[in-house]
């Protein structure tokens, strides 16, 4: 036999096999199997019936003898193809196979760390060839030559190491075959048992939906899935895409298997589907050609075939969620129950999605269980939409909009913010309004109300009073607006912006670990920012916004004192009389105390200690100035 000398360093070959390339010894049967595969698929439609792959270990003479055989009935190879193939590490026949993953090149090489020697026999369909015997038993050759073979096909031989005993056991190889080769559509044997489906409903055209579901289960421990989504697409030449997706509720934690040409690449895909869909989409997805990093067991994800590949999938998955809308509208609202936010922010990253999905995107309102945004516009005037994104901070104002007949959107979930900033309906902007930014009561106060305290108590002599009694007796920092809110309208409200309301939330949070003495349980970082007085620096840059009510009887008796105060000043009179300038502020404290009762945060019993005595301080005011 002549020896043809290996064109690469095989040691450092493999020494990269061994350890970085293939996911592992399980890796390496299923290389050998799905080149079996590759074999058989090349051979012209005709001829392959009756092909099929077998693996046969043996296990006799004692402990020394750990040979396992992959035997296929496929093209083969002629003695100038095996060297080719065999005798260049990464070389692969894929370019020239259409129906191919590829023939031996590195899927070969990964099962020489494993041996003591590899021996392949093989036969090409050529009437001519006798056949071609190849020997690898270690060190930077090969052994290769003529050699005659009964029947086409090839057969690999391995001899395994010690460590490797494994690979011959039935239920290892049956886990492999299962796992990563199950849909091969040629027949695996263990001697003489079936070990692979061969198909998937998935690979049909018009598959029953319960027979995929079925499947899914069996296969994947999938439970019931709220929507399946079958794929039969086009991304480009050779790269055909079928598979199903599917979405299921909250609880499930969903995974893509990636398959190329029915073999597992990988049971968690990382490349195919992008990171802003993976947190709700889940499926098997089989793709003709992937570009492969040297080994099935990684995708090349920056190619363009990939990126094309994603371009169809969110096409195809933007189309088939607004058609879910339409048909089946309540299995639409049951997966935006389940993963609206990760949906809305999927949508932000793809335009098209967007422009797709945003019509058919529901929210509960102040007077209906779902709305859209269109259909909340086609009942309004304007183009406006009055949301609130805080339903504790909303609260008090939502009587307000109840009692003109104006609709909430609820939008509350924290990616609705940026979703408000791209909405459009064609060349028009949507204009959308916060319901503490302009509440509507100004239409519902009463003329005498009106009457009492004119547009001339807003001006800003009287509205600078206002502010400085509440510094005053609140906080220096508070700023105050006054608006009318209607009869039934709350007599103040809290306005945080959420950037404010989240550093209150988070020092009031940190003020009771540190009253009940748990600020051991605190990482040391936020430990060292509450014992250094963080907490005071905080509440310093958290300014406050209260919005009082023009039409409450208690915000009109306090701005009509005010104004009766200024007006005697502006005249040479006498200021308010002490008895009266002491009330100002405990009236102050009140409407303060009954915004932040009714804005949801988070109070501390002292803080709920001094509301309770703010109003008894009350109290015992107006009880003197009625002994009086």
């Amino acid at each position: 036999m002549k020896k043809v000398r290996i064109d690469v360093d095989v040691r450092k070959a493999l020494e990269i096999l061994g350890g970085s390339v293939f996911a592992g010894p399980e890796a390496t049967i299923r290389e050998l199997v799905a080149n079996a595969a590759d074999g058989l698929a090349a051979l012209p439609i005709e001829q392959r019936r009756g092909g099929q792959i077998r693996l046969a270990p043996i296990l006799k003479g004692g402990d020394d003898a750990r040979v396992l055989r992959i035997i296929d009935t496929g093209i083969g190879m002629t003695t100038d193809e095996a060297k080719g193939y065999l005798g260049r590490l990464f070389y692969s026949g894929k370019e020239n196979q259409v129906d191919a993953i590829g023939k031996f090149g590195i899927g070969f090489y990964s099962c020489l760390p494993l041996c003591r020697s590899v021996e392949v026999l093989t036969r090409s369909r050529n009437v001519d060839d006798p056949g071609t015997r190849l020997v690898y038993a270690g060190g930077a050759e090969m052994d290769v030559g003529s050699y005659p073979v009964e029947n086409p096909g090839t057969t690999v031989t391995l001899h395994l190491l010690r460590d490797h005993k494994r690979l011959t056991e039935a239920a290892t190889l049956k886990e492999i075959v299962r796992r990563y080769c199950n849909y091969v559509r040629f027949p695996i044997f263990l001697n003489d048992d079936l070990l692979n489906d061969m198909d998937a409903p998935w690979y049909h055209k018009e598959a029953p939906e319960e027979q995929i579901r079925a499947v899914l289960s069996k296969a994947f421990g999938l439970r019931d899935p709220l929507v399946l989504l079958p794929l039969q697409l086009e991304a480009g030449p050779g790269s055909r895409i079928q598979g199903v997706l599917y979405l299921s509720d909250a609880q499930e934690s969903p995974s893509v298997h990636l398959f190329s040409r029915r073999v597992l690449i990988t049971a968690r895909d990382e490349a195919i589907l992008g990171e802003e869909l993976r947190p709700f989409l889940g499926g098997v997805i089989d793709i003709e050609q992937l570009p492969l990093v040297i080994s099935r067991d990684a995708v090349v994800t920056h190619s363009a075939q990939i990126r094309r590949i994603r371009t169809v999938l969110v096409d195809f998955l933007s189309e088939s969620l607004a058609e879910l809308a339409v048909r089946r509208r309540q299995d639409f609202r049951r997966i935006m129950a389940s993963h609206g936010p990760a949906i809305k922010q999927a949508c932000l990253q793809h335009p098209t999605m967007l422009a797709r999905l945003r019509e058919h995107f529901s929210f509960r309102s102040s007077v209906r269980e779902r709305v859209t945004v269109f259909e909340y516009l086609a009942t309004a005037a304007d183009p406006v939409v009055i949301y609130a994104d805080d339903l504790g901070q909303a609260a008090p104002l939502l009587p307000v909009y109840q009692r003109v007949n104006t609709e909430v959107l609820y939008m509350t979930d924290a990616v609705d913010r940026e979703l408000r900033k791209d909405w459009q309906i064609g060349p028009r902007t949507i204009t959308f309004r916060r319901v503490d930014v302009a509440p509507p009561g100004e239409r519902t106060a009463s003329a005498d109300q009106r009457a009492k305290v004119g547009e001339k108590a807003l001006e800003p002599t009287i509205l600078e009073m206002v502010q400085q009694v509440f510094r005053l007796a609140v906080d220096p920092k508070i700023f105050i607006e006054v608006r009318p809110l209607g009869d039934g309208g709350p007599p103040a409200v809290l306005t945080l912006p959420d950037e404010t309301r989240r550093h209150v939330t988070a020092a009031a949070a940190l003020r009771r670990y540190e009253r009940e003495g748990l600020l051991h349980e605190l990482s040391d970082e936020m430990r060292r920012i509450v014992e250094g007085g963080g907490l005071d620096a905080l509440e310093e840059l958290t300014g406050q916004s209260l919005l009082l009510n023009h039409s409450n009887d208690i915000v009109q008796q306090l701005l009509g004192r005010l104004q009766d105060e200024h007006a005697r000043w502006r005249n040479g009179s006498a200021r308010a009389k002490p008895e009266t300038a002491a009330l100002r502020p405990l009236i102050a404290k009140f409407l303060y105390d009954q915004a932040l009762l009714s804005s949801g945060l988070p109070l501390l019993p002292r803080k709920l200690a001094e509301i309770s005595q703010n109003h008894t301080a009350l109290i015992a005011a107006l009880l003197r100035q009625i002994a009086q």
